[in-house]
């Protein structure tokens, strides 16, 4: 798909949301305690957004690192690595 899809719906709510955004920040630079605190929490959200990303390309550079090397972390310790599950209850058209 070359295009993306976007409806007016959704323009629309991202157009009011951005909205809200600005205003509260108009309020914040003019001193309104609750725009503050609303421009301090939009911070404090993009700053963990920003850290689970970063988090997320690490451990995907070691995932990574771990299958080029062929080595495998749990392998020896679990009985679905080996190839044998659980043993299987017959069934009761198995038994005649």
């Amino acid at each position: 798909m070359l295009i993306p899809r976007f409806t007016i719906r959704g323009l629309l709510i991202a157009m009011v949301v951005c909205g809200f955004v600005f205003v509260a920040l108009a309020s914040a630079v003019r001193g309104e305690l609750w725009a503050v605190a609303i421009c301090w929490g939009l911070v404090f959200a993009a700053f963990l957004t920003a850290v689970y990303l970063f988090l997320f390309c690490v451990a995907s550079v070691f995932a990574q690192v771990f299958r080029l090397s062929g080595s495998r972390i749990n392998a020896e310790g679990s009985p679905v690595s080996a190839g044998t599950g659980p043993p299987l209850i017959p069934s009761e058209e198995s038994k005649e």
